[in-house]
This record gives C-alpha cells, sequence and structure tokens, in this order.
C-alpha cells in the first residue's frame, strides 16, 4: 500500500488547514482481496462489515474536488466519466472520505479541514 499525505502548505491557502490523505493499494488475493479488505486496513473492522452502498464515483458529492486532488497529489487520473464503484464516508463540510474500486486498485481519499 502506498500512502500520501498533503499537509495545508501544499494548498494555495494554507489558512483553509486543509489536509488530504490518499491511499492505493492494488487488488490481490493477498492483502487486499475485496473491498471490505481494504476498507478494514483502512478505516477498521467495523467499518468494513457496514460497507455503505456502492454510487458510482461521478454521483458521489464531491467527486471534482477528489479527482483534481488525485490527479496533482498522487499523479492518479480517474477518466472524465467515471463509474467505478465508490464507497461514501462521510461528505460533510470539513470531511470527505470515500474508497473507490478501479479495476486494478483501491483507491482511499481523505480530505479535511479544521477551519
Amino acid at each position: 500500500m502506498k500512502i500520501v499525505a498533503i499537509d495545508q502548505f501544499e494548498f494555495e491557502n494554507s489558512a483553509a488547514e486543509e489536509f488530504v490523505e490518499i491511499a492505493v493499494a492494488r487488488k490481490s488475493r493477498f492483502p487486499f482481496p475485496s473491498v471490505s479488505s481494504f476498507v478494514g486496513a483502512r478505516l477498521g473492522v467495523e467499518a468494513s462489515l457496514q460497507l455503505p452502498d456502492s454510487l458510482p464515483f461521478d454521483q458521489c458529492a464531491g467527486s471534482q474536488e477528489a479527482r483534481d486532488h488525485l490527479q496533482n497529489f498522487a499523479q492518479l487520473s480517474l477518466p472524465q466519466s467515471c463509474s467505478w464503484p465508490t464507497y461514501l464516508f462521510s461528505a460533510g463540510p470539513d470531511e470527505f472520505d470515500l474508497v473507490v474500486c478501479t479495476p486494478e486498485q483501491f483507491i482511499h481519499y481523505r480530505w479535511r479541514t479544521s477551519a
């Protein structure tokens, strides 16, 4: 698994106190054969047992900002029209947390701000 952490000083306005963490893992027989195994490693066993229903990535609120951050900070390009299964864990004004299932890998994206 690769993890990239972006602190507030990488954003245009550091006063916004934004933070992004991106984790990427290949789908494989071990250690991540399923989305629930990846979610368990990232968010805990309870989250893996209570996965929300998946949505196409483009239908998630905040997907364009997540797409931009994935490209800018982790060099991960998502298709312009992206229907990959996405599990949205939080979409509030101060946190956005989701897991995207691409054909080859799992991506965990978490944005938050304390401002």
